[in-house]
């Protein structure tokens, strides 16, 4: 495999982290037209921003969870598809935490 391709990888997670987290902090510059829009006041929209951010904080913290018990291969794979696929399902939640640290 070639070595850049790693480094391609870190710069599009990267990249894709910035536009997520612009997008999460740009409340300030649309705070006004958002308001204007909803009829919402500005400690309404501020309120909704609120349980987003501490909804991302929970799911960080469940995301980790899953991370460490299972492999971050089957955490991406749960991220990515509906929970129809059973066979990925079995083969990452099944497994036990020792099994899961040895495939990294």
């Amino acid at each position: 495999m070639n070595n850049r391709y790693g480094w391609i990888m870190v710069a599009i997670g990267a990249f894709m982290t910035c536009i997520a987290i612009g997008a999460m902090f740009s409340l300030a510059v649309f705070l006004q037209p958002i308001t204007k829009a909803t009829g919402w006041s500005h400690t309404e929209v501020s309120s909704a921003m609120t349980i987003g951010f501490l909804a991302m904080g929970a799911a960080g913290f469940g995301w980790g969870a899953l991370s460490d018990r299972s492999g971050s291969a089957c955490s991406s794979r749960a991220a990515r598809r509906p929970r129809s696929s059973s066979s990925s399902r079995s083969a990452c939640w099944s497994a036990s935490p020792s099994a899961a640290s040895s495939r990294r």
